[in-house]
């Protein structure tokens, strides 16, 4: 004498009021209900049932005090107005070589007033083509983010994201050997979502010369793509206390634009490319360079190299021994370069070559 009637999606018999029990598919992958009373004809299909998502588990936002009491020399300290030498020193480290006094300054008042620590991978600087830009890195998304969700009392969760091939497919994992064609990170605050998407094609780095991806996009394309997409995720759930902050882009460990070492050949009247450069990678950075624009000896390479620093050329024996800063930022100059003309140009007017894609 139990109620059969189906009270969700399906209705029910109408003659006998059961509920229609699945009996086996069709061959469209459609479910066939049916009427348990005997002999019944009556019959519906209805959509499989798409597969359940795993469950996500929701946790407290991380509490980040923020008054702790800074431990280390590199701590950024309440009463401080400037980087100081032990700072400066691990920024060099960090690849940030050769930056003005000025840039400097807005960097520390960057992270200061947004209580992002340089030393912790929260911020960084990155020179483009001469132009010192600050970026946000992942690791100071996820620290903000959480920083503001504890002060709101949010409960906050992140889903596993999902790739997207150039089809429009969608995956649980990439293990593809070739870029996503988009990735898609869900935050969770208090049960609402806040969905980030971040196209490859639009966010990744290219080579100002080669055109090709460089640093970790080329090493680790999926991977890059998945933290653009978790800065947008977080930007949206958190728009007030992101306002302003500018998404990662890296171009690898130190930051730089780093131009393709060209090996030079063997020939005769090659110079000795391996007693020159040695172990230096930026000394052979800069060679590479030189010789892709022509030039075929050293003496001419140590008098280019001495111009560059404004020193007398009889003053430079080798360029293994010239500071690494200084060999790259003559490679940084070379890069856009496509001809010995235009580094003459650069020596006489101190100008970049038009149309330096590195300035774009």
């Amino acid at each position: 004498m139990e109620d059969h009637r189906y009270l969700g999606p399906h209705v029910g018999c109408a003659t006998h009021g059961h509920r229609l029990l699945p009996h086996g598919t069709t061959t469209g992958g459609r479910v066939i209900c049916e009427c348990p009373a005997h002999q019944c004809k009556t019959r519906v299909t209805v959509p499989k049932p798409a597969p359940e998502r795993p469950p996500v588990t929701s946790q407290p936002a991380i509490h980040h005090p923020l008054t702790a009491t800074p431990s280390t020399e590199l701590a950024i300290r309440s009463d401080q107005q400037r980087f100081d030498k032990y700072q400066l020193a691990a920024l060099r480290q960090k690849g940030i070589v050769d930056a003005p006094n000025a840039e400097l300054a807005i960097f520390f008042h960057y992270c200061k007033t947004r209580g992002l620590d340089p030393f912790a991978h929260h911020a960084t600087m990155v020179n483009y083509g001469g132009q010192w830009t600050i970026q946000t890195e992942i690791d100071g998304f996820r620290y903000l983010g959480h920083r503001a969700a504890n002060a709101h009392g949010d409960i906050i969760a992140m889903p596993e994201p999902v790739y997207v091939d150039t089809d429009g497919n969608e995956h649980r994992h990439w293990v593809r050997n070739e870029p996503p064609g988009m990735v898609i990170v869900t935050i969770l605050k208090n049960g609402a979502p806040f969905v980030g998407e971040a196209n490859y094609f639009e966010f990744r780095k290219l080579h100002p010369r080669t055109g090709e991806p460089m640093g970790l996009w080329a090493k680790m394309p999926a991977n890059q793509t998945r933290k653009c997409a978790e800065a947008q995720a977080w930007r949206m759930a958190y728009q007030a206390e992101f306002a302003g902050v500018a998404i990662e882009v890296p171009t690898g460990e130190t930051g730089r634009v780093t131009a393709e070492v060209t090996h030079m050949s063997r020939g005769s009247d090659a110079p000795e490319h391996a007693n020159w450069a040695g172990n230096n990678a930026a000394a052979a950075s800069v060679a590479g360079q030189l010789e892709r624009l022509g030039v075929q000896t050293m003496d001419e390479m140590v008098n280019l190299t001495a111009a560059f620093l404004g020193v007398d050329p009889a003053e430079l024996d080798n360029l293994r021994d010239v500071p690494t800063a200084d060999l790259y930022r003559i490679e940084e100059q070379l890069v856009p370069c496509t001809d010995i003309a235009q580094v003459h140009q650069l020596l006489t007017n101190g100008d970049a070559p038009p149309d330096d894609p590195a300035l774009d």
